[in-house]
């Protein structure tokens, strides 16, 4: 069977999981602590969502491995989740309310 991949994309999945196994590992390892941790009563509810917290942070460490990936030579900072504002295309001078209107010059 064929692969989708182009050898440079398979490449750079390679690099991604040997740099990420380890972290994924570790996060199995924190969801079987946390299960073996609870009593039989506790295996619903709350745990849930602190196993759901510890798939959410391996997502974001993958997430931000691709993205750094794919940004050649950039540097390993995580990327701002605040969007940059863009410049403004009207004027915007502020003018308050109780000025008086410029003098109309047509006729």
């Amino acid at each position: 069977m064929d692969s989708p991949h182009t050898p440079e994309q398979l490449a750079t999945v390679q690099k991604l999981i040997e740099r990420l196994s380890p972290k994924a590992v570790d996060t199995i390892l924190g969801m079987i602590d946390t299960l073996d941790a609870k009593p039989d009563a506790q295996l619903l509810g709350l745990v849930e969502f602190q196993l759901r917290d510890l798939a959410h942070l391996l997502a974001t460490e993958v997430h931000q491995a691709a993205l750094n990936e794919r940004k050649k030579g950039a540097t390993e900072a995580p990327v701002s989740s605040v969007l940059t504002a863009k410049s403004p295309t009207h004027d915007t001078t502020m003018v308050p309310a109780d000025a008086p209107s410029k003098p109309s010059t047509g006729g």
